[in-house]
């Protein structure tokens, strides 16, 4: 019988919470109610000298899971490879959370009275840099 470790951080700042799941090989993410393939210890954390030695074994391995490859040196996590799709995907969801982030800030700044109507904005602006406008 198979144990697997699910950890989940709900909140930045906030412990995880570790659970042990028997035999289960997906985990739910309670945010987006997608299923996450969750990490085969023995067969996603390798050491940086095996991976060396195996590379394309485990960019097989990469592109059929999807699942990143945590490598180690003397026992300790060092880096982190992923396949280049679900690298592009990463990059996507940063932008994404950047986004969300950046409308937040703007939300916060509203309510808090932090702001200029648009006209004003202009005119300052064009009084700033009339002289690259050609004015």
């Amino acid at each position: 019988m198979r144990s697997y470790f699910v950890i989940h951080i709900s909140k930045p700042g906030t412990p995880p919470v570790v659970g042990r799941l028997e035999n289960m090989k997906f985990a739910l993410n309670s945010t987006t109610r997608d299923t996450i393939p969750i990490m085969k210890i023995a067969r996603d954390i390798q050491s940086l000298s095996v991976f060396k030695r195996d590379t394309a074994k485990f960019r097989r391995q990469l592109k059929r899971t999807k699942q990143p490859i945590v490598l180690t040196v003397n026992g300790k996590a060092d880096m982190v490879v992923i396949d280049a799709d679900s690298y592009d995907e990463y990059m996507r969801e940063q932008d994404r959370l950047g986004l969300i982030a950046s409308v937040n800030r703007g939300i916060d700044d509203m309510r808090a009275g932090r702001t200029k109507p648009a006209e004003k904005v202009f005119r300052e602006f064009e009084k700033k840099y009339k002289h690259l406008l050609g004015e």
